[in-house]
Formats: C-alpha cells, sequence, structure tokens
C-alpha cells in the first residue's frame, strides 16, 4: 500500500522551517499572544513524538499515527494530545492553503 504524503510546491520544506511562518501569519491575523504561545509550546511538545526537522515529503500518516502513540505511551492526557492535534491540525491546514 503507498504512503500518503503532505507535498508543498517545489522545494521539500523542513517542518520546522515552515512553523515560524506559520505563526507570524496567525499574528498577522490577529490571533492572541496567548494562542501564539500555545502555538509554540504545543510545537515544542510535538517535537518529542515526531522528527520536526523530516521534510513535507517525508511526512506521512504513518508517522503522525507513532506520534500519537508515543504521546499516550508516554503518559500525555487525552484532553493534551487532543490540543496537540488541533494545533497540529491547523498548522497543516495552513501548509496546505499556502500551497
Amino acid at each position: 500500500m503507498a504512503k500518503k504524503r503532505m507535498q508543498m510546491a517545489q522545494k521539500s520544506w523542513k517542518i520546522e522551517e515552515i512553523f515560524p511562518r506559520f505563526v507570524n501569519a496567525q499574528m498577522a491575523k490577529g490571533v492572541s499572544d496567548k494562542t501564539v504561545l500555545t502555538y509554540n509550546r504545543h510545537f515544542r511538545s510535538l517535537g518529542y513524538h515526531l522528527d520536526m526537522t523530516m521534510t513535507f515529503d517525508e511526512l506521512t500518516k504513518e508517522a503522525l499515527d507513532s506520534m500519537l502513540v508515543s504521546l499516550r505511551r508516554s503518559g500525555v492526557s487525552p484532553n493534551t494530545i487532543s490540543s496537540y492535534a488541533r494545533v497540529f491540525r491547523t498548522f497543516l491546514k495552513w501548509c496546505r492553503a499556502e500551497g
């Protein structure tokens, strides 16, 4: 079975390279400082469970599933995992919209 990959136009961007651009775009939209702080904290926490140096070409559903399993095994509460997933999903949707 072929792995689904999330791609961005042309260059193979690393997740960690694009996240600051996402935060800047959100700040330009007028999100609160507390929201920006939450984005940064969640991203840093997810970095322990997902290799943020991977490119979007390398990001697969399997990698995201492994991240969720790693979070559960490390004892992170289900509500916190949901919060992390929402922020990461928002980031990925923004990436898709930006191309």
